[in-house]
């Protein structure tokens, strides 16, 4: 067996020692850059000439093997926590701008935190989209004066606010954009019926009533008059069918609301709105002899009533219940 020499043995304790500072070298740089975060990310870019930066590849070359020739070439793989750090403070920044620009219940709102309202002129205006993929809060066109009169709304503004629309889409998913722009239009412009049906549970509710259309349809819209409020508020509306009319009567008798016919312009001019209707299908006729009777509309199960007192408040229909 060949014995190394002194001088071989020292030789080979500085390569091993050199190429065990290079590995250490490698350690610490490598524990540097994971440490890397936000705050000394400008500092290690002043630095960029002594050691490298987070993006780039660390290229460090060994020591040359005296014997071989050979060189060892080592790369350290790069790090992501300058790019994570900026993503994570831009998901942050943006989070912060939509809560800034939307209520608790995600309704657009102004900087001064009153609801962003775009104004419609027209029930038409309303894109299939605010039914199906609602974005906005909607003020509507201004009610009728006999209808804002008759529930009360004292001029405040209809609106329906953008959780309301994905609220009733999803309550009533049966219901196309097109059936809800009926429904608004027909409801609320030109409503047969309003009144209470839920007066001691829900006092400032109100139900306005559009009763059947060609296809037997009953169109209903519930609005909510709050004093504490600013806007009449759509709360929801869909079809009823005759047993629903009855159960909103039921209700209304039960909680000492009053369900009312809003006359026709036809019953103005005839002065026929003068006359309290009784909706029970047990209605008595009282009328005068030779006053035409009357029949109500056969959308509560078709009950009949007669005509009554002729000294009922002017322009409405009050149903007994």
């Amino acid at each position: 067996m060949k014995i190394a020499s002194e001088k071989e043995r020292k030789a080979a304790i500085d390569k091993a020692q050199s190429e065990l500072d290079f590995w250490k070298g490698v350690a610490d740089e490598l524990t540097k850059r994971n440490g890397t975060t936000a705050e000394n990310v400008a500092k290690q870019a002043d630095t960029a000439d002594e050691a490298p930066t987070a993006n780039e590849a660390a290229t460090d070359v060994a020591p040359t093997d005296e014997g071989t020739g050979d060189t060892t070439t080592t790369t350290t793989p790069t790090t992501d926590t300058e790019t994570a750090t900026a993503t994570d403070e831009a998901t942050t920044t943006t989070d912060e701008a939509d809560k800034a620009t939307t209520d608790s219940q995600g309704n657009p709102i102004n900087a001064d935190g009153t609801l962003k309202l775009e104004k419609i002129e027209l029930i038409d205006e309303l894109t299939d989209d605010d039914f199906l993929k609602p974005s906005r809060n909607v003020e509507l066109p201004k009610l009728p004066k006999k209808v804002d009169d008759a529930i009360g709304a004292n001029g405040k503004p209809v609106i329906i606010k953008k959780n309301i629309f994905t609220r009733n889409a999803q309550r009533h998913n049966e219901l196309s954009a097109d059936d809800s722009r009926k429904i608004l239009e027909s409801a609320l412009y030109n409503p047969d019926l309003y009144g209470q049906n839920q007066k001691a549970k829900r006092p400032y509710n109100w139900v306005v009533i559009n009763t059947k259309d060609k296809d037997g349809n009953n169109r209903l819209v519930l609005i909510e008059l709050s004093p504490e409020k600013g806007n009449a508020e759509i709360v929801h509306w869909h079809y009823i069918d005759n047993r629903g009319l009855e159960k909103i009567k039921r209700q209304a008798e039960r909680e000492g609301g009053q369900l009312l016919i809003l006359p026709s312009k036809s019953e103005e001019a005839g002065a026929l709105s003068s006359r309290t209707v009784d909706l029970s299908s047990e209605a008595k006729d009282t009328t005068p002899e030779g006053e035409k009777q009357e029949t109500v509309d056969n959308t509560v199960d078709s009950d009949k009533a007669n005509a009554q007192q002729t000294e009922a408040e002017p322009h409405i229909h009050r149903m007994a219940m």
